[in-house]
Formats: C-alpha cells, structure tokens, sequence
C-alpha cells in the first residue's frame, strides 16, 4: 500500500496582493519539500485572497491572477521545487469560445491548479457556487464540470473547492465512482459560532460518501466581516480523525497517509489528456496527468520518512490527538516576512459598559511598518453593535 506524505498549508492571503502571497506559498512550499512532501495543498483562492467580489468583474485583476499563477510555477521549478506538485487556488476565467445561457463566454471562475515542472499541469473550477449567508459567488462567477483527479505517488487524488463538499452530488460521489484514494478540498470557509463541529460532522459524512480519506484545508487570517479559522482536518474513509490544525493559526499539517494503490489502467469512460469531459455520475470522469514517482532519496535529497524515526523540523511538534504519522508546524518558515499583528487576539471581543457588545478589530495584513500604526480606528471598534437594553450610550467600548 503506497503512502503518501500530504502537507496542507493553512495560510493568511491578503486579497489583491498577488506577489506576497505567491512569497508566501513559495516559502511554505520549500518548506514542506524540506520535509518530504509529496503533495503540497494551499487553501481557496489562495493566490488572490478570498473573497475577491468585485474584483473578479475586471478582466485586468482575473488576468494578473493567471499570469502570476505561471509566474509562480515558473519560480517554483527555478527554486528545485518543480517535481514537487502543489494545488494552488486562485482567479480564471472560462475558456468556451461561444456564450451559453447563464455562461458567459470567458466568465470569470474560482479555481485551482496543480503546479509541476515548471507548468500548469491540471486546472479546475469549483462546482458549487454558494449563494446564501456571506457568500453571492453565484453573482461573479460560473461553474466548473470536471472531476480532477491527479496520480501522485502511486495513488488516485480527487480534488474538490469548498462548496463541493458542502453540498450533496457532484464531485463528491464522482470522486467514488473514480475510485480515488484520497480527496482534497481546498476552503475558505469563513468563522462562525460552533462551525467547528460542524464542519468536523460534514468531512465525517463526505468521506464515508466518497469511500476514501478526505483532507479538509481551510484559510486563516480575515477579511472585512470575515474571519478565517483554519481547523483543517483529515479523516479516514469510516470518518476517523487522523490529523486535525489548531485555529486561528498559520501553518502546515504534515501527515503521512496509507492509501489504496491507483489502477493500472484509468476505468472506462475517463481521459487521460485533457480538462474538458463533462461530469456526470456516470460514467465517471477524469481528468488525470500521471505524476511520477519523486526520484530516490541520495545525498543531497530529502530524507525518507521511517516510522521508527521521523524527522521533522524543530518547528514542527505532535498534534492533539497526538498521532504518529502527522505533527503540526506552526510559525513563519524560513525567508519569511514577519508582519506587525494587532495587541489583541482575534478571537477576543471588547470590554466596555455592555459585556453583550461585540468587538471586531480590523486584522491588519498590509506591508510591515516600523511601528503599528496609530490611527483610531486600531483602537476603537467601528463595527461593534449595542445588543443590550441596558446600554444606554453608544459609546465605543475599548478594543484591548
């Protein structure tokens, strides 16, 4: 049975900022390559930030999102990164030449990609446009019809965005019909009271639908309202935890997976070349470049992990619950920016006169300066809300 060593990196992107957060996935990439990785994920929309809602209106942002997407795979094959494959989320648009009813010709779609040798292997849109709560993709962008699934490592790994997970049909049980060994879903999910269980509840039910270990990655960091809170989670195919991120941190899940080996040969009714088969529940369709195999381990490679053995990086430590094939590496890898965080946590709410009021504090993700800045909109809360009849004074509470 081959095994596979997954990193899932569960990154802050700043939206429009197109070269820093290509920095950052360059250097949690050469990261995980340090520690053997085999498949590299980085989370929805990663390159561009999440959500980008208007921005995915002007052709000028969807196409600078596309050219720093081959400019990084580019980067990545000149840094020796290039056999190393990595699913990077980001903006695209549709490639029919002709409109079709409720399509655009060249709408823009959220998508993904897998970078190897230097090269777009495989791209993707999402499936499922949410359309309810914080979420209006439905208003920018067009859906996606294939079921990616890529060979890495001797072993079949179907790719899905977000919403696909989160809803019944499509590439869910697709991905059982292909008989894949593994799903990643690539997420930014926003926060919310007790989303953390269910969104542990949801993958549960999904792998056991899928018939295959499912990995789970979601973004950290915020955005207007939105607050991402990472919590990104791998199970087995009977719903087991097997590695689960802390929240509201920035870092990788490096977790070592026993899997079914691919078929030999791809079923009946799927591709080998190309993105363009249509998706239905049958017959099962696939869009698959093979990857092959990372060379073997020599002198000047990475070290092969032992069980008896592992070597991590001193940055990386046990998970909770402590398991032996997966630790968590929390803190900026090495080359990295450091940016000035607010003196207050995220997930901290102000005091005042109403214990009931909220606190939301902007999260500063802009450049680094010298010294934080002192406006006081830092210190104030400008979207905290009185939910209390005993409130008498819209005064601001401190944001401490």
């Amino acid at each position: 049975m081959p095994q596979l060593r997954l990193a899932l990196n569960q990154i802050d992107s700043c939206v429009g900022d197109l070269d820093q957060n290509a920095g950052t996935i360059l250097r949690w990439t050469r990261h995980a390559a340090g520690q053997g990785a085999h498949l590299v994920a980085f989370p929805e929309m990663a390159l561009t930030g999440y959500p980008v809602e208007d921005l995915a209106l002007r052709r000028s942002f969807v196409e600078a999102s596309r050219a720093a997407l081959r400019t990084l795979a580019a980067r990545l094959d000149g840094q020796g990164l290039g056999e190393l494959p990595v699913i990077v989320g980001y903006l695209d648009h549709g490639t029919q030449a002709t409109p079709r009813y409720g399509r655009p010709a060249g709408a823009p779609q959220n998508a993904a990609a897998v970078l190897y040798r230097g090269e777009v292997a495989l791209s993707f849109a999402k499936h499922h446009l949410p359309n309810y709560g914080v979420f209006d993709e439905f208003r920018y962008f067009v859906p996606g019809d294939t079921l990616p699934v890529v060979r890495v490592h001797g072993v079949d790994v179907a790719l899905a965005i977000c919403e696909d997970l989160w809803q019944d049909g499509g590439r869910v049980p697709a991905a059982r019909s292909a008989g894949a060994g593994l799903l990643v879903s690539v997420n930014a999910s926003p926060y919310e009271r007790d989303k953390d269980d269910t969104r542990l509840e949801l993958v549960r039910r999904r792998a056991r639908e899928a018939g295959c270990t499912t990995a789970y990655l979601a973004m950290i960091g915020g955005q207007d309202e939105l607050v991402f809170d990472g919590d990104s989670i791998v199970v087995d195919k009977d719903g087991g935890v097997i590695a689960r991120a802390p929240q509201f941190a920035e870092g990788c899940v490096l977790v070592d997976l026993d899997l079914p080996a691919a078929a030999p040969e791809p079923p009946r009714g799927s591709w080998t070349t190309g993105c363009a088969s249509p998706m239905s529940p049958s017959p099962p369709t696939r869009c698959r470049p093979t990857l092959p195999r990372p060379p073997a381990a020599g002198p000047s490679a990475s070290p092969t992990w032992r069980r008896s053995t592992p070597r991590w990086s001193s940055a990386c430590g046990p998970m909770s619950p402590r398991t032996a094939s997966a630790v968590w590496c929390s803190g900026s890898p090495a080359g990295s920016t450091p940016r000035w965080s607010p003196p207050w946590p995220v997930t901290r709410w102000g005091r005042g006169r109403c214990m009931r009021w909220r606190c939301r504090p902007a999260i500063h993700r802009s450049t680094p300066s010298p010294t934080p800045p002192n406006s006081p909109a830092v210190r104030a809360c400008p979207s905290v809300r009185c939910r209390s009849a005993r409130c008498s004074t819209p005064t601001w509470p401190r944001c401490r």
